[in-house]
């Protein structure tokens, strides 16, 4: 596990190859069996350890993920495999990146978090949202260049967010266009059921592009493996709510809600509940808290929820509690707990 997450440092502090998460390839191996392929064959083919279906800590290299959607259409005859794959798309694909979604209130926020944790799921490419005039563009761009990344690749980002984004509203969602930087395939029809809108090939970007208005939808949070551990969560954390305090219980839960933005800071708060950090820290004090012991109270009681859950990575619940990198998570665990997120999570399951 340790290692898994050195690897992944080691790719995004600026090794040319980048990664994939397990969870997105298991996803790739899932539609390839779905399509009358073998996934097995598939993962001797490209050289893949069996151990990437049952780790959530590991994580493919960008090398081995290209060829491993290049020979997924291959071995299933499917020529619109990235397609097929995109589709298949749902929360535990993308990682704390589909979870920490699923929750927002509407699809703006949910796309606001793109940028925050695409890393988490695939690091072939960046996507970036812009909005110009009564249109948005949600366009993906891979890490190299326009021939870094394969049809297969392309598509499946496409037709993933569309279908993410389709499956959290519940809404289809009329789009103005969808661009492709590969050139045109000699049959477009998948391109037309999936898209329903007009298409660019040779495109300079992989984009979707839609009206500003559906950025204001609400989200379904429909996903019940999801609703369960929130559940948990609740229950575990309604005694001590409702024991704060009114306004300790206000701070308490604007900081829950903004942790997977990152850590709150006392300003923001402060600003949220209309007094000054001074008036902040004092009405705290006088309940008998603090913000940075009421901050760190809600990160353990998250994390030992979080790590109950066997589709979270560590690397996941360290951005759901708001730090920037691991290593920040773990020492702060063990301050509190005195062993390792990994050591605890191996204890519960062995309990």
């Amino acid at each position: 596990m340790k290692q898994a997450i050195a690897e992944h440092q080691k790719s995004r502090e600026g090794g040319p190859e980048g990664s994939v998460s397990s969870s997105y390839v298991r996803t790739l191996l899932d539609v390839v069996e779905q399509r009358g392929g073998c996934a097995a064959a598939l993962m001797r083919e490209v050289g893949i350890s069996d151990d990437i279906r049952r780790s959530p800590e590991m994580r493919l290299c960008a090398p081995k993920a290209m060829r491993l959607f290049e020979c997924a259409a291959a071995a299933t005859g499917d020529a619109d495999f990235g397609l097929h794959m995109g589709e298949s798309v749902r929360p535990a694909t993308f990682s704390a990146l589909g979870y920490a979604g699923m929750r927002c209130d509407t699809l703006a926020e949910a796309l606001s978090l793109i940028p925050r944790f695409e890393r988490l799921v695939t690091e072939l490419g960046t996507t970036e949202l812009r909005r110009e005039g009564d249109w948005v563009t949600l366009a993906w761009r891979p890490a190299l260049d326009a021939t870094a990344a394969s049809r297969p690749v392309q598509d499946a980002i496409v037709s993933g967010w569309l279908s993410f984004g389709r499956w959290i509203t519940g809404i289809d969602g009329h789009l103005r266009e969808a661009r492709f930087a590969h050139p045109a395939p000699s049959d477009v029809e998948e391109y037309e059921r999936i898209f329903r809108c007009p298409l660019r090939f040779a495109a300079q970007e992989n984009a979707l592009v839609f009206h500003r208005r559906f950025l204001d939808q609400p989200l379904l949070a429909a996903d019940q493996g999801f609703h369960a551990h929130q559940r948990a969560r609740a229950q575990a954390l309604l005694v001590q709510l409702d024991a704060q305090p009114d306004f300790t219980r206000r701070v308490a839960a604007l900081i829950r809600q903004r942790l997977v933005y990152g850590a709150p800071k006392l300003n923001d708060i402060a600003e949220a509940v209309h007094v000054s950090e001074r008036t902040l820290r004092r009405r705290l004090q006088a309940e008998g808290s603090g913000f940075q012991s009421l901050l760190d109270t809600i990160r353990h009681q998250q994390a030992l929820l979080f790590l109950d859950d066997p589709q979270l990575t560590i690397l996941d619940i360290a951005l759901l509690l708001g730090y920037s990198e691991p290593t920040a998570f773990t020492h702060a665990f063990k301050s509190w707990t005195g062993a390792s997120p990994q050591h605890h999570r191996q204890n519960r399951q062995q309990a």
